[in-house]
């Protein structure tokens, strides 16, 4: 009853459980069993919830590890985001240096200094952003169906690999901002546009069992596991590029 009347206004707003809201709404000094119905009722239904999504978890683990094709799906749609959350790290540390000013002057002086450095980082990945999202659209309208019609699914999955290989090879020759930037939103605009749509055709002979529990495995888990690793890759070097 102290927590209807306290909660009560947002509980009315949002209607989180009707039974709880009737059952506290009515106690005044009277036993409280259908309260303690109402919620306990609301506690299995939650616990059943959350049993359902650990036991989708490991079927979708189990079904990766039972057929050696979706296995290879898992390769195919998560270790790349290893290399490029380490080349993401890489550019925007490099923007942030090339858009500072290093210079010693009074506090308000800094300050100021500060903000234009904050608006010329955000007006760099903002054109990034664009340029990016102009190259997936124009591999999405004109590149995609004419690739993959012409070489079929198999090698249009190789050319992501080989470029995200060249760009890994050129940035370490070449460490520049503007190299970077361009070998950066390129290989973005291919997974957006390339990768990803191609990658989803091969989940089209597959069962039921395996799109919507495998599947949401990898996409889930194992793409988020994949990018974790190379954040603690790159924050493992301390900030220092030149050892990526």
């Amino acid at each position: 009853k102290v927590y209807y009347l306290t909660f009560r206004d947002y509980i009315r707003e949002t209607l989180i459980d009707k039974n709880i809201y009737k059952a506290a709404s009515k106690l005044d000094g009277k036993d409280n069993t259908e309260l303690e119905t109402a919620i306990g009722s609301k506690l299995l239904s939650i616990l059943e919830h959350i049993s359902s999504i650990f036991s989708g978890f490991y079927e979708g683990l189990n079904l990766i590890f039972q057929h050696q094709y979706i296995l290879k799906l898992l390769g195919i749609s998560c270790l790349y985001e290893i290399v490029m959350t380490v080349l993401d790290y890489e550019f925007k540390v490099m923007g942030a240096l090339s858009t500072s000013s290093s210079s010693s002057v009074g506090l308000l002086e800094s300050t100021s200094i500060h903000i234009q450095d904050e608006n010329r980082f955000a007006n760099l990945l903002g054109r990034f952003g664009q340029v990016t999202n102009i190259v997936s659209f124009i591999i999405s309208f004109f590149g995609f169906s004419i690739v993959v019609h012409h070489f079929g699914v198999r090698h249009t999955l190789l050319v992501f690999p080989i470029v995200l290989f060249v760009a890994v090879v050129v940035t370490n020759l070449a460490p520049r901002l503007w190299v970077f930037f361009f070998l950066v939103s390129l290989l973005k605009g291919l997974i957006f546009s390339l990768q990803d749509p191609a990658k989803e055709l091969l989940y089209i002979p597959t069962s039921e069992a395996i799109k919507y529990k495998a599947k949401a495995w990898i996409d889930v888990f194992g793409s988020r596991l994949a990018k974790a690793a190379g954040s603690y890759m790159s924050s493992w070097t301390g900030g220092d590029v030149h050892k990526l």
